[in-house]
């Protein structure tokens, strides 16, 4: 068969070409420069890690003119937002109340300290507007707020500045948050003071806070850790022991099992003692 010499010979020509013009980021030259030529480079891609408004920082900063709005629209999947363009170039997106607030339009003047104030305000914003999300859903900690921002990756002085935003209008309360989970686990999962203190804990509140919470709020619901263990352990005999034949079981078995439901649950060992007394008697 013979030999296609006209089209291999084309590709290794375009094939060393193209190396030569990666090698040399230069105006496409026939041939490598020669040591000492004067060439004038050429602008390369823009990759990832060079946006365009950083071009545009420098060249702004280069020329010593004041920067300008050449567009400020609405996102297409977000139209409480809105894209703002500097000289020709998009800047950053910004919520519309903040856009509104500082009286943006195109045409005016804006520095670079303005525009870097207007990125931080709306960074707080979409800060904001998760947390306000997430309260949707149910109350939190203040803890739990900080958790929840952090894995959207926003800086910890915005997330501590919105948390206190929040903190000082009422839409984060620890202590209101502490009272309502313990009543709420009172009225359908009852537990011991010592779990309940350390779900608290878990959640973001201080130690102090969750004991003086716990206590306050077994008063003011007229119960005690004796009365949740009965509710407890009735419960679990109804559902144990229901048949004759589980009651004939071995009754330090019986023991074994409640004395550890119990336990689990933070119920201290007085407790403990006393309900196992009254629900299973003494052993022969």
């Amino acid at each position: 068969m013979p030999k296609v010499r006209g089209p291999v010979k084309r590709i290794r020509a375009a094939a060393r070409s193209l190396a030569a013009t990666v090698q040399y980021p230069y105006r496409r030259l026939r041939d490598p420069p020669r040591s000492g030529t004067a060439v004038r480079p050429v602008a390369t891609a823009r990759g990832p890690d060079a946006p365009r408004r950083a071009d545009a920082r420098a060249r702004h900063g280069q020329r010593g003119r004041p920067l300008r709005i050449t567009a400020l629209t609405p996102q297409e999947r977000r139209p409480e937002r809105f894209n703002l363009f500097v000289d020709g170039e998009f800047r950053c997106g910004l919520a519309a109340e903040i856009a509104y607030a500082e009286g943006l339009h195109v045409g005016r003047e804006v520095s670079e300290a303005l525009l870097r104030d207007l990125e931080r305000k709306d960074q707080l914003w979409q800060a904001r507007e998760v947390a306000f999300h997430l309260l949707s859903h149910r109350s939190r900690t203040a803890a739990e707020l900080r958790r929840r921002l952090r894995r959207k990756a926003f800086a910890d002085d915005v997330i501590e500045e919105c948390v206190a935003h929040l903190t000082e209008r009422g839409f984060v309360d620890d202590e209101a948050f502490a009272a309502a989970f313990v009543r709420d686990r009172l009225r359908s999962r009852p537990r011991g003071v010592r779990r309940l203190v350390d779900e608290l804990r878990e959640r973001g509140v201080a130690p102090d806070l969750a004991e003086g919470i716990v206590e306050r709020t077994l008063a003011d619901e007229g119960a005690s850790e004796l009365d949740l263990a009965r509710e407890v352990a009735a419960k679990w005999a109804r559902r144990t022991l229901g048949s004759g034949e589980r009651r004939r079981s071995d009754p330090w078995e019986q023991r074994r099992r409640l004395y550890g439901y119990l336990s689990r649950r933070g119920f201290g060992s007085d407790v403990v003692h006393t309900v196992l007394e009254e629900v299973l008697g003494r052993p022969d």
